[in-house]
């Protein structure tokens, strides 16, 4: 787990431009997109500091150590076996006369067999499509690398005269993101303007760690302390140059966009992609498009843009992402958009490396127009975007049990959507802990958030649905309905919760109930506020102002909401968490937080049940805050 230190500063304007807020109560200094913010600092003012992980410079993630592996531990018995010392000619696939390439043996294979791939590096897995039902899995303790890169070796490189560059020859011409379908359609609008770099997919790789690629010769040179040695691709005189010595080291650069797809066929129900790893491809290193395919323990990483799509199609549902890892990806760690799936206890760090738009599409995790979708008991962490992030049309949803912590955007977001359930999480240190917007009947129930920039923030903006069929299904895109209960506020750093509206005010209520809610700061001679409360917006020549208050006494008085409420000001993290310095938020029996939440909603105790242990129960007094902790 990440060191509890290691956070990301506020930048509250990250992906909505705020209203005007009311002058009697200031917020706290907030940052905006362009100003620098380091992966731990979250103190306006604090010194710039880094992670052992990664570096945030100029929008794009200097990563500063090699991706963690992944192998299957479970036996296995028979199966066709791969390895890179093998022969796709003259072997059988049995363990003593493997073959070579994965292609192979999945066209040998017949259905329902288990390919077992051996230990190394496998280079030839470009367009490879799994048409029936397989496993494909590693060899357990052994590990298998499946790289969509090229080895460049010493004798390949030479040095310019007069630069004093290195460069290899290079004719390969990768497709750009806002011209090509590259880990899904064209993009041009997740290309942040000020990042123009992350358009390109070409990736290059020394010892393992990813160089940062510029768009000319003059910007090419050695490694800073806030970033790696950088590269050019000349495509007019077709070199590549790189600064440094690249001799006597291990240089990889990609060269193919997509890997493996499980196509979308009923022969291809329940195959399994097992304890591999996937790195440096352009765009999808795996595609899943069948049913009740099962991806786990798995990692994905070093893809320029998208390394994992569970694919929108008729027959994609079902499909379960269990235990994997997506790190240090260009864009997204995964994305998808069919129903029924199930998003399981995955690890997803430090993606958005290149610095792809925020307010667009980069994420840690992003699925659109599913239903029936879980997302349970995942980590999230150090992303230079938005966590996890579900949009455009879900529902029937589940968001519960997870960890968003020390991300530059929203930990959970739930947006142009209906029937959400958003409970039990813990959100610490991002720039937002949970954002709701353009959203209808969404509760938000239980969730543990500390140290956020704006630790609740729900939204409308005048956004609506075209679509006259899924707005009669209530897809209108309307923020309506929003139910906030039994949620644990601590130390937020600018606000608690935060409203705002395209209505100036807006007189057609967002919230439907905000009550028994926690609000513990340890000192409140801070500028944090506890409310931000767009319903009682005042339009003037400036524009809108949206009151905020610091005092829940004041909020009440005006507002008339939240009437049991529990505040506890100048009140330490120790009188609620066992150990909120190790990141440990279990709430302490006895205190404020104990037994005084609301009885559960019947659907919200399952939701937080479901796939789990638990027995959450409803129709009685709960803990405040993440009840999965124990």
């Amino acid at each position: 787990m990440l060191n509890r230190n290691i956070v990301l500063a506020l930048s509250t304007a990250l992906l909505f431009g705020s209203c005007g807020r009311l002058p009697e109560v200031q917020a706290a200094e907030q940052g905006t997109e362009d100003s620098p913010f380091s992966l731990r600092t979250l103190a306006v003012g604090d010194p710039a500091e880094e992670t052992d992980a990664a570096k945030l410079s100029n929008g794009r993630l200097y990563i500063t150590e090699q991706v963690p592996v992944s192998t299957s531990s479970d036996p296995v018995t028979g199966g066709v076996y791969v390895a890179p010392g093998g022969d796709d000619d003259g072997g059988t696939g049995n363990p003593g006369r493997p073959y070579r390439t994965l292609r192979k043996a999945v066209a040998a294979a017949p259905a329902g067999a288990t390919i077992v791939m051996r230990g190394g590096e496998y280079r030839d897995v470009a367009d490879v499509t799994i048409r029936k039902r397989l496993t494909v899995r590693s060899y357990p303790g052994e590990r298998v690398l499946i790289k969509g890169s090229r080895v460049l070796p010493d004798s390949a490189w030479r040095r310019e005269s007069g630069s004093g560059l290195w460069y290899t020859n290079w004719t390969l011409n990768l497709p750009r993101v806002s011209q090509a379908s590259v880990g899904g359609s064209e993009c041009p609008k997740c290309i942040d303007s000020r990042v123009p770099t992350a358009d390109y997919t070409e990736a290059v790789f020394v010892n393992g760690l990813g160089l940062w690629q510029v768009l000319s010769k003059n910007e090419v040179g050695g490694a800073t302390a806030h970033s790696p040695a950088k590269f050019y691709v000349d495509r007019g005189n077709n070199r590549l140059y790189i600064g440094l010595d690249p001799r006597d080291k291990r240089v990889e650069a990609t060269e193919d966009v997509s890997g493996l797809t499980v196509d979308n066929t009923p022969a291809t129900d329940g195959t399994v992609v097992r304890g591999l790893n996937f790195l440096h491809y352009a765009g999808k290193a795996l595609s899943v498009e069948g049913d009740e395919v099962r991806v786990e323990d798995n990692t994905f990483a070093w893809s320029s843009t998208v390394p994992l799509g569970v694919n929108a199609s008729a027959r994609a549902s079902r499909s379960v992402i269990r235990n994997n890892r997506f790190f240090y990806n260009g864009r997204k760690g995964l994305t998808g958009s069919a129903r029924g799936m199930r998003v399981l206890g995955n690890t997803i760090a430090y993606n958005n490396v290149e610095g792809f738009s925020k307010s667009w599409d980069a994420a840690g995790m992003k699925l659109t127009q599913a239903n029936d979708v879980l997302v349970a008991d995942n980590e999230a962490f150090g992303n230079n975007a938005t966590a996890l992030w579900l949009d455009i049309n879900m529902e029937n949803i589940r968001m519960v049990r997870n960890y968003a912590h020390d991300n530059s955007g929203f930990g959970l977001f739930y947006e142009i959507s209906k029937g959400g359930i958003i409970a039990s999480n813990v959100a610490a240190r991002n720039g937002v802990g949970i954002a709701v917007s353009g959203s209808s009947d969404v509760q938000v129930y239980n969730n543990t958030l500390v140290e956020n920039g704006r630790n609740l923030y729900v939204k409308d903006t005048s956004r609506r649905n075209p679509d006259a069929g899924e707005v009669a299904r209530g897809l209108d895109w309307d923020t309506r309905n929003v139910v906030i209960k039994n949620n644990l506020h601590s130390d937020f750093k600018a606000l608690a919760v935060d409203t705002e509206s395209y209505r100036c005010p807006d007189t057609e209520p967002m919230i439907h109930a905000i009550n028994n809610n926690l609000y513990q700061r340890t000192s409140t001679a801070g500028k944090a506020n506890q409310y931000a409360w767009v319903e009682k917006a005042v339009r003037t020549s400036e524009g809108c102002r949206v009151p905020e208050f610091k005092w829940w006494a004041d909020f009440n008085r005006v507002v008339g909401r939240e009437p049991d409420a529990i505040n506890l000001n100048d009140v330490p993290q120790s009188a609620l968490f066992r150990n909120a310095g190790a990141d440990d938020f279990r709430v302490l029996g006895g205190s404020r937080a104990s037994r005084t939440g609301q009885a559960l909603p019947q659907d919200v105790a399952n939701a937080i049940n479901e796939g789990s242990s638990l027995d959450v129960p409803s129709g009685q007094a709960v803990n405040m805050g993440a009840l999965h902790l124990r």
